[in-house]
């Protein structure tokens, strides 16, 4: 069975990509690395070409947002890292630093580019496998038979992006969980395979939580291969996309990241136990309890 994954580079993801590695030895990693940019022109260059195209202001607001968000990270990372960092270790030992150098891993700036097209379209996985990416076009989908997400959220309560501090910040714990379900042109709107919840403690933080989803989504796509392995038919559910929300990235505000701080700032405990809603029903991969 030819296995391809594509994801973004992050711990959680790295994590996946070694445990399915031991378990189905992948052929291939498409690592979408955004933000990258083109060092032939300087970047004198590059902020010349930005101003031409979008106007003096709009790039000058750019740039600050861009060093704000820079500077944020690095504050966050002075504070956090060793506590995720163990946390990480805890989780996921040791798979979580590096990709196994014995994978092939080819690295694009969209994951759409006709390069991974080229790529998956020589590859002819049996199972395409995708865990952080932005959307995947139908013209890369159409590659393998089977193209499999694990989304970080239960579809359809919380769609797109940034969904588990969403879930965090409408004090909705017990909704917050991991999908895998087939890609498809809706935003995580394909038909899902099978959802879980995380065990979430007091002190969790976003990052921990979602560490939590990718370990627990790690195990739900690796029964699912196997079972495609043995030649085992997969049971997909349809789901109605009307219903839960569907955010991006630019909709989570800095008053958004205030609010939920203020939320965490006591633990979770009180959001344990007093709830916005009950857990609501979810999809468990067929034949597990």
């Amino acid at each position: 069975m030819k296995v391809v994954c594509l994801i973004k580079p992050r711990a959680q993801t790295i994590y996946f990509v070694n445990t399915i590695h031991e378990l189905f030895p992948l052929s291939l990693v498409i690592v979408e690395v955004t933000g990258s940019h083109d060092t032939s022109k300087g970047f004198v260059g590059r902020v010349i070409a930005k101003i031409a195209k979008d106007g003096l202001m709009r790039t000058i607001k750019q740039h600050a947002s861009h060093v704000l968000k820079q500077w944020t990270r690095s504050e966050l990372q002075r504070y956090r890292e060793d506590r995720i960092g163990r946390d990480f270790n805890h989780l996921f030992g040791g798979r979580w630093r590096r990709i196994d150098p014995s994978i092939r891993v080819v690295e694009v700036e969209n994951i759409n580019d006709d390069l991974v097209r080229r790529l998956v379209g020589t590859e002819k996985p049996d199972v395409l496998l995708d865990h952080g990416t932005s959307i995947v076009r139908d013209s890369i989908l159409e590659c393998a038979p089977l193209s499999l997400n694990l989304h970080w959220g239960l579809s359809p309560y919380y769609r797109g992006s940034m969904c588990t501090r969403f879930a965090l910040l409408h004090r909705d714990p017990w909704n917050i969980g991991v999908t895998i379900h087939r890609m498809s042109r809706d935003v995580d709107g394909g038909e899902i395979l099978g959802q879980g919840r995380p065990e979430i403690a007091d002190d969790d933080l976003p990052e921990t939580i979602e560490a939590k989803l990718s370990k627990m989504g790690t195990q739900i796509m690796a029964a699912a291969l196997q079972r495609v392995k043995r030649g085992v038919p997969l049971r997909f559910y349809p789901q109605d996309t009307s219903q839960g929300l569907c955010t991006r990235v630019k909709d989570w505000t800095p008053q958004f990241e205030r609010e939920l701080r203020r939320h965490m700032s006591s633990g979770l405990g009180d959001m344990l136990t007093h709830p916005c809603r009950n857990a609501l029903p979810i999809v468990t991969l067929e034949g597990d309890e």
